[in-house]
């Protein structure tokens, strides 16, 4: 019902479709697909519609969708002059919103739904329902940060992107998509936080049957910026993804000076744990080799460091599993919810 509301909204403020259309670039084909839609900015506009239509208010807080204020009897809206992007799960079922700022009031720019029963920020991902058919098709998806990136990138014609939702990427987002997908391609913002998230994503991506790479570019902050400047652009980045122990590596080395022996120490302290997560013996080999090359020392000297590092630390596997091995591997079975 939400999401029918807002979508209905939308298409009737022109301020709301300005933005989207005008401003960002979204086309008429995107906000249909995406059921993007405008929470107005009266402050109980949707309660009051969905209550006429039979919804109880705690049914409405249950779901995330609306608040109250202790001692009242009335409801407000959750989301108000916002442009909402709902989040579907695997079975393309709406489970929640994320709301971006329309106005100039002094609010986060963007905020998600709650944890509700059906909603949870560590597996919902944004974009799945659309990209899920691409996804298994191709064999592979884009993982970027926004709501923003995702549509852009969807016009583009690359359907496989999704991204996660109020938060930071979470192992259970990633054995989702490891179920559908053998490579990923990451696309984060190119600054300091994008690389860190790189890295966590290497560490969470340990023992899963996946494929890391990255996406990398210069001239943008991030892909809807990129896209608007130059699709080209973008088709040169997607083709040129390093893989993420090849873009791991590079990173490192140019944040340290090799020239010196603190430098290298710094960098063969960065790259070993890397190096010990892989679990193909000749793809290890070839970058302890790189690794002692770039740095001059003996590789059995790398490949004994290697070696102790190994034993308390989770790998990558290189290996193609059953999703329901992988799964049987990495989660728990879930608790059971009342009704």
């Amino acid at each position: 019902l939400a999401v029918k509301y807002y979508h209905l909204q939308l298409s009737q403020s022109k301020p709301a479709l300005a933005y989207t259309k005008d401003k960002r670039g979204i086309k008429a084909e995107a906000i249909k697909a995406y059921t993007l839609g405008y929470a107005p900015e009266d402050w109980s506009s949707f309660t009051e519609y969905a209550v006429k239509r039979g919804y109880s208010l705690q049914e409405l807080k249950q779901a995330g969708l609306s608040s109250q204020k202790a001692g009242r009897t009335s409801g407000f809206d959750v989301f108000r002059d916002r442009i909402m992007f709902p989040v579907y799960d695997a079975r393309g079922r709406a489970v929640g919103f994320s709301g971006r700022l329309l106005g100039e009031a002094k609010a986060a720019k963007y905020i998600n739904s709650p944890d509700t029963p059906i909603y949870h920020k560590t597996s919902a991902i944004f974009g799945l329902k659309q990209a899920k058919k691409a996804i298994r098709t191709k064999d592979e998806v884009i993982i970027v940060e926004g709501h923003l990136d995702v549509i852009s990138i969807w016009q583009a014609g690359y359907e496989q992107v999704v991204a996660v939702s109020g938060t930071a990427l979470t192992h259970e987002q990633l054995l989702s998509l490891s179920r559908m997908a053998s490579r990923i391609k990451l696309c984060f913002d190119q600054d300091e936080a994008g690389v860190k998230a790189t890295q966590r994503t290497l560490e969470l991506g340990a023992g899963l049957p996946i494929r890391l790479e990255v996406i990398q570019f210069e001239s943008a902050k991030d892909p809807d910026e990129l896209i608007k400047q130059d699709p080209k652009l973008w088709k040169e980045a997607y083709e040129q993804a390093a893989y993420v122990v090849d873009y791991i590596i590079s990173y490192a080395a140019a944040q340290h000076d090799l020239s010196t022996g603190d430098g290298k120490k710094k960098f063969v302290q960065f790259v070993i744990p890397i190096l010990a997560r892989l679990t193909d013996s000749v793809e290890r080999e070839h970058y302890i080799s790189q690794t002692a090359s770039m740095v001059g020392v003996s590789a059995d000297l790398l490949r004994e460091q290697v070696s102790k590092t190994k034993q308390k630390t989770p790998q990558m596997s290189t290996k193609r599993v059953q999703p329901e091995e992988a799964a049987a591997q990495h989660v728990q079975a879930p608790k059971k919810r009342s009704r």
